[in-house]
């Protein structure tokens, strides 16, 4: 089986008022909650198990698995709670019991990524593959998010560091939260100190490895959507109605042909 880890722990404050209400990856994007579409991506690329970290709102997260996605879903799932939120690291270093010796993928449960992403780290799994790999986003505004500094070696893409924010960045390769882990990162985790803002980020654990030379950058081949903030529902639901009316149009075409 394929090992997922998705994080829902987030109390999601700049989607206030609406998460004093719902958790934010439930937010209703075009009449499905928010999860609902990453899931659908994720197990079309062929995830199968997945470990759900969540902590905010946890009661709506566990009816949303248990009475409405996973009811027919043939994969497995398993719940663990955050009790409290200290940072992306902590959170994952919560599945290390369920995880056991192989390697995983890590998923931002407020980010839409399309399942070809998903399947790279997928058909890397299966391989044996023993680097550690994220995926990056060209972005036309680096500086507003995690900004990664690469070099090429043998046509390929290693990690040298990760910059927060940075006015002038290196690079305008930005961070999309999508990780391939192997379990040898826990140590890591568990030896990690509190950021700045008092919380155990998961960028350090990386940058510690990146160091190491084991970490390689692949690109994102089909899309990612942010869902931090009030203005991206409107935003989602405009690219997840125009992708639907494509769709139509190539299977009416393909009926017709």
């Amino acid at each position: 089986m394929v090992k997922a880890v998705v994080l829902v722990a987030g109390k999601g404050k700049r989607m206030r008022p609406m998460t004093k209400y719902v958790a934010k990856s439930l937010i209703q994007v075009n009449d499905r909650p928010f999860l609902a579409y990453l899931l659908d991506e994720m197990i079309e690329a062929g995830i199968d198990d997945f470990i759900f970290i969540a902590g905010y709102k946890a009661d709506q997260i566990k009816r949303f698995l248990e009475q409405y996605y996973f009811k027919e879903a043939k994969v497995k799932y398993s719940l663990v709670m955050q009790e409290q939120q200290l940072g992306t690291a902590h959170a994952i270093g919560l599945s290390e019991d369920l995880i056991g010796d192989e390697p995983f993928i890590v998923a931002m449960g407020d980010n839409l990524i399309g399942s070809e992403d998903f399947r790279d780290f997928v058909e890397l799994i299966r391989k044996g593959v023993k680097d550690y790999y994220v995926k990056a986003l060209e972005h036309p505004e680096p500086w507003h998010y995690g900004v990664f500094v690469v070099k090429e070696l043998n046509n390929e893409m290693l990690l040298l560091d990760i910059e927060e924010k940075p006015e002038k960045p290196k690079s305008n390769l930005i961070n999309t939260g999508l990780y391939l882990f192997h379990p040898d990162i826990f140590k890591i985790i568990k030896e990690l100190k509190p950021s700045k803002r008092g919380e155990y980020e998961i960028t350090d654990a990386i940058k510690i490895l990146a160091k190491q030379g084991k970490v390689k950058v692949l690109r994102i081949k089909s899309y990612w959507h942010d869902f931090g903030r009030i203005e991206d529902i409107a935003k989602l639901e405009g690219f997840l109605t125009i992708r639907k009316e494509k769709e139509e149009r190539q299977i009416n075409k393909s009926l017709k042909g």
